[in-house]
């Protein structure tokens, strides 16, 4: 084994054990406090970056190969589309097999004017056409997307920007999908067992459902931010995640099967990681790249 891959595995796993340990703090005060919504979680989504950061600077990585630059533009509305996609056919499947139903005063149309119900809209939720509904909405989301822009560039600067470096300097695209997500999935583990996003099944949701969704999610961002060579690219999509799915919350509403709709979501998210891999692995055969260094784009 080369000097680089001993580095490499030194230095993911390294970062690993420094963002649990960092992270310990937060998720006991969040504990203590029993609230999965406590002000300290908007400080822990900075932990994997502050980790990175200092894990750079220690080693001498420096800044510049994090990618902050852009290759492949098109995959910022990409990087949009496909979890509001993903949502999309989520809703579509729990309803068309009874899991459950959409709530109908989210959208109401009155003799053609349009009114939205549970989220605000930019430019106001009174009655409006089709065009400039559509149009409130879509700059309403990517308002949503910017204000959860810094606390996901925190985890992807971190995830994306230095773990997956290094990780894909040592392992396969399938295996280095697998450690990533579950890494990222179990870092969530504590807050998951607080109630969030699986309050009902908190064991399963922290220790299965959580990392098999980040896992799908993993191959998906991991490929678009390699092949963007831009950490604003993963954060765009990540924030679009986090943002379509309040959407979804509220447009089923509480009229429906929580396990059954989270598992639609879960296996659609892998079905695409499993495609996005398959892709990846194909291009990266055409490729002379090699990962004897930390891997990503040029600055």
């Amino acid at each position: 084994m080369t000097v680089a891959k001993m580095s490499h595995k030194s230095r993911w796993l390294l970062y690993t054990g420094f963002v649990y340990l960092l992270s310990t703090p937060f998720y006991f005060l969040m504990w203590r406090a029993g609230d999965k919504d406590s002000s300290w979680v908007y400080l822990l989504m900075f932990i994997p970056a502050i980790t990175a950061v200092i894990l750079r600077l220690v080693k001498k990585e420096g800044l510049k190969n994090v990618g902050w630059g852009i290759k492949r533009p098109y995959l910022l509305l990409l990087a949009i589309i496909i979890p509001v996609l993903i949502e999309l056919i989520t809703m579509l499947l729990a309803v068309a097999f009874g899991w459950g139903q959409y709530n109908p005063d989210f959208i109401q149309n009155n003799n053609g004017l349009l009114t939205i119900n549970g989220i605000g809209l930019l430019f106001g939720n009174e009655p409006q056409v089709l065009v400039f509904f559509l149009f409130n909405f879509a700059i309403s989301y990517l308002v949503g997307m910017l204000i959860m822009f810094p606390l996901v560039f925190g985890e992807e600067f971190g995830w994306r920007g230095y773990l997956q470096n290094h990780v894909l300097a040592k392992f396969s695209i399938p295996v280095s999908t697998l450690i990533i997500g579950l890494i990222w999935g179990l870092w969530h583990a504590p807050v998951v067992l607080l109630g969030l996003n699986f309050a009902d099944y908190p064991m399963l949701g922290a220790f299965i459902l959580m990392p098999l969704g980040t896992i799908g999610i993993t191959a998906t961002i991991g490929y678009f931010y390699q092949q963007s060579q831009s950490i604003w690219v993963a954060t765009v999509f990540h924030a679009s995640i986090n943002t379509a799915v309040q959407i979804t919350n509220q447009a089923m509403g509480a009229s429906r099967d929580y396990l059954a709709v989270n598992l639609i979501w879960i296996g659609l998210w892998l079905l695409l990681g499993g495609f996005t891999i398959m892709v990846w692995i194909r291009q990266e055969a055409h490729t002379t790249t090699t990962y004897s260094e930390p891997f990503v784009a040029n600055s």
